[in-house]
C-alpha cells in the first residue's frame, strides 16, 4: 500500500513548536518598522503600484468592465494585476474599519503587512520542501535559514510583488513534488492554481515551465520508457495543468487578454530592458555587469551574508555531487527536479544585462534547503559523536550557532531604528536653508525636501542626458543661480563616473564631462562645500561595527537607507 502524503505537522511536538517559533521570527523581522519612510514611498515601483490601487474603482456595468475607460484597468503590466487587485479588495473592506487604510496616506501598512505574511508563509513551505525532499531536521533548519536571510526582509518591507512572487512560485515547487511522490488530483489542482497565481503577479514565472513539463512527463516514466496508456495519462494532466492555470491568469488578470496588444509590448520592453541595459537611465548602472558573478556577489554580501551563503554553495556543491556519484538513495528524482529548477533559473535570470537583486528573490528558499541539508550532513553527525560532546555542550552549541545567523539580519534591522535618511536631510533644510534658496536636484531621483518643497526654488540637474555642450550651457546657468546642490543617492554619480571610455560605449551614452563635474563637486573644486551628509548602513549589534554596503547593487541601498549628501555655494 502506498504511504499517503499529507500536508500536516505529522511530527514530534519539539518540531511543531521550534517551527512556529522560527514562522514567528521571521515574521516579526518582516513587520519591523514597515512604516520606515513615514508612508512617503521612496520604492519607486510600490509607488506606482499604490498611485494604481487608489485610482480602482468597480464598474457600473459589464461594458464598463470592457472599455478603456475601465476604473480596474491597471497603467501598466510591468507587474502581475493580482497582487494590485488583492490590495485594491483588502484596504478597501479594511476603509470601512479605518478610511485611512483604504488611502494614499495609509495604504502602505496594508501592502507591507500582506508583503510580510506571504513571505512568512513561503518561510512555511521551504520546510515543507526541506522535509519532502531530505528529512524534518534539514527543513526546519532551511526554514529557519529563510526567516533570517536579509533580502526576503528588505523586499518583505515593501510593497512591490517579489515576495508574492516567491510564494507562489515556492507553492508551485512544493506541490508539483507532492504530486511526483504520489499522483492525486488535489496536488494537480493546486500547483496548477499556484502557478496561475504566479504568472498574474509576474510573467517571469513561466520560467518554472520547464521543470513543471519535466515532472508530468517523468511521473509516467516505466523502466526509461513511456507506453501508449501513460502517454495519455501524461496528455491529461498537462490539459488539467493548463486549462487551471490559464483560467486563473485571466481571473486574475483579465486585461492582459482584454488589452492584449499593450499587455504584450509591455513585456517586450521589460525583456529588451532586460538585455540592454542602455535603454533606461536607471539601469546604465549595469552596463559592464558580470553575468552570474555579480548575482553571486550580492547573494554572497548582501541577500543572505557571507556565513549563510558558503553554507548554502556548498550544500548545493554537496548535493551536486551526490547526485552525479549517485550515492543519493532516497528522494533522487526529487533531489533532480530541485537542482534543475535552481539551475534553469539562476541560469536564466543571471545571464540578464541587468541584475536587480529582486530577480533572484525566488531562488532564496531553494538556497535555504541546501544550507540545511549541509548543515544535516556535516555540523549534526559531528555533535552526535559518542562521548564527544556533553548535553550542555550540545546546547551552548545550538545557542551560539542560533545567535551567530541571528547578527546579520539584525544588523541590518538597524536601519529602521532611526528616520529614513531623505526625511532627515528634509528636516536640516527646513532648519537651516532659508526660504526662497534655489536648490539644485539631479533628476530621475526622488527629490529631497520631501515636504514644504514649495518654500525654495528647485533646479532640476539633467545629468543623464548626453554630454552635449546644451546640456552643459543649460546646467552652468543652473549652477550659477543655485544656493545649493542636493544628491539624494548615489543613482547618478556612480555609474555616470564608470562610463568614460567613449571607443566602447555608445555616443549618447559617454559621460567624460559629467564623471569631471562629479570629481570637482566632491573635491570642493565647483565652488560647493559638502555642509551636510545623511547616511546609514548596517551595524552589528554590541559591537557598533558598521558595515559598508555602499557598493552593493544599487537597489539594496537607494530606498530605504541612500546617503543624502548637501552641498552649499562657497
Amino acid at each position: 500500500m502506498k504511504k499517503r502524503i499529507k500536508l500536516s505537522f505529522y511530527t514530534k511536538n519539539h518540531i511543531t513548536a521550534a517551527l512556529f517559533f522560527v514562522v514567528s521570527l521571521g515574521f516579526l523581522f518582516r513587520i519591523f518598522q514597515v512604516d520606515w519612510d513615514s508612508g512617503y514611498y521612496f520604492h519607486p515601483d510600490e509607488r506606482a503600484i499604490i498611485m494604481s490601487v487608489t485610482s480602482f474603482s468597480l464598474p457600473n456595468s459589464v461594458a464598463e468592465f470592457y472599455s478603456d475607460e475601465s476604473p480596474l484597468r491597471p497603467d501598466f503590466f510591468a507587474y502581475g494585476s493580482f497582487p494590485l487587485y488583492l490590495l485594491y479588495f483588502v484596504s478597501s473592506f479594511l476603509g470601512h474599519i479605518n478610511p485611512l487604510l483604504s488611502e494614499y496616506g495609509g495604504i502602505f501598512w496594508v501592502g507591507r503587512v500582506m508583503s510580510a505574511f506571504f513571505d512568512s508563509l513561503t518561510i512555511l513551505l521551504v520546510y515543507f520542501i526541506g522535509r519532502e525532499i531530505f528529512s524534518k531536521k534539514a527543513g526546519l533548519i532551511a526554514s529557519f535559514f529563510y526567516s533570517v536571510s536579509v533580502l526576503p526582509i528588505q523586499l518583505s518591507h515593501f510593497f512591490a510583488v517579489d515576495t508574492l512572487l516567491t510564494f507562489f512560485l515556492t507553492g508551485t515547487f512544493l506541490f508539483l513534488l507532492l504530486y511526483h511522490k504520489e499522483r492525486e488530483m488535489k496536488f494537480l489542482l493546486l500547483f496548477s492554481l499556484f502557478f496561475g497565481f504566479a504568472i498574474a503577479t509576474k510573467v517571469s514565472a513561466l520560467i518554472i515551465l520547464p521543470v513543471i513539463m519535466l515532472v508530468l512527463l517523468t511521473i509516467q516514466m516505466k523502466k526509461g520508457r513511456i507506453n501508449v496508456p501513460n502517454l495519455k495519462e501524461v496528455i491529461l494532466d498537462v490539459v488539467v495543468f493548463s486549462l487551471i492555470s490559464f483560467a486563473c491568469f485571466i481571473l486574475l488578470q483579465p486585461y492582459a487578454v482584454i488589452s492584449w496588444d499593450k499587455f504584450l509590448n509591455e513585456i517586450a520592453l521589460q525583456s529588451r530592458m532586460s538585455n540592454d541595459p542602455f535603454i533606461f537611465p536607471y539601469t546604465l548602472q549595469y552596463v559592464g555587469k558580470v553575468p552570474y558573478l555579480y548575482e553571486m556577489k550580492n547573494i554572497f554580501l548582501w541577500g543572505q551574508g557571507p556565513l549563510l551563503a558558503i553554507f548554502s554553495f556548498f550544500g548545493f556543491v554537496y548535493i551536486t555531487y551526490l547526485l552525479l556519484t549517485k550515492k543519493i538513495k532516497k528522494n533522487v528524482s526529487l533531489v533532480l527536479f530541485t537542482l534543475l529548477f535552481f539551475i534553469i533559473y539562476f541560469a536564466a535570470f543571471g545571464r540578464f544585462a541587468v541584475g536587480w537583486m529582486r530577480y533572484m528573490l525566488p531562488i532564496y528558499p531553494l538556497l535555504a534547503v541546501f544550507a540545511g541539508f549541509f548543515v544535516v550532513c556535516f555540523f549534526l553527525p559531528l555533535l552526535k559523536q559518542k562521548g564527544k560532546f556533553s548535553k550542555l555542550k550540545k546546547h551552548v552549541i545550538y545557542i551560539l550557532f542560533f545567535i551567530l545567523f541571528l547578527i546579520y539580519p539584525i544588523s541590518f534591522l538597524s536601519i529602521y531604528t532611526k528616520p529614513n535618511t531623505r526625511v532627515e536631510a528634509t528636516d536640516w533644510i527646513l532648519k537651516n536653508i532659508e526660504p526662497g534658496s534655489f536648490i539644485a536636484q539631479e533628476h530621475w531621483d526622488d527629490g529631497v525636501p520631501i515636504v514644504n518643497a514649495e518654500f525654495y526654488n528647485l533646479i532640476s540637474l539633467p545629468l543623464y542626458e548626453p554630454d552635449t555642450q546644451a546640456k552643459w550651457r543649460d546646467i552652468e546657468t543652473k549652477l550659477e543661480t543655485s544656493d545649493y546642490i542636493v544628491i539624494a543617492s548615489n543613482r547618478l554619480y556612480v555609474p555616470l563616473q564608470k562610463l568614460t571610455d567613449c571607443e566602447s560605449l555608445p555616443e549618447e551614452r559617454c559621460y567624460t564631462i559629467t564623471a569631471k563635474y562629479y570629481q570637482d563637486l566632491f573635491s570642493g573644486k565647483l565652488g560647493f562645500t559638502k555642509v551636510a551628509e545623511f547616511s546609514r548602513y548596517p551595524t552589528i549589534p554590541i559591537l557598533e561595527l558598521r558595515l559598508n554596503d555602499a557598493r552593493a547593487d544599487e537597489s539594496f541601498t537607494v530606498f530605504d537607507h541612500p546617503k543624502v549628501m548637501i552641498f552649499k555655494k562657497n
